[in-house]
């Protein structure tokens, strides 16, 4: 289950991966008026990552979380 989880979990990174590498190559190739709405799209992802590995840290390191 572990193993399968990890694989699941490589599969939605390479997703998000892909989603941020063509919002970035959109946002260059795109005009100056839609450049922010990408450049803020690209940070959430960011943030959203950073808030899911903290969480996975806090919580599921911890034992707290089951």
């Amino acid at each position: 289950l572990n193993e399968r989880m990890r694989y699941i979990q490589m599969i939605a990174w390479f997703f998000a991966l892909i989603a941020v590498v063509a919002l970035t190559i959109r946002a260059y190739t795109s005009s100056e008026s839609k450049l922010l709405d990408y450049v803020g799209v690209i940070f959430a992802i960011i943030i959203v990552w950073a808030g899911a590995h903290l969480a996975y840290k806090h919580y599921m390191m911890s034992g707290k979380f089951l």
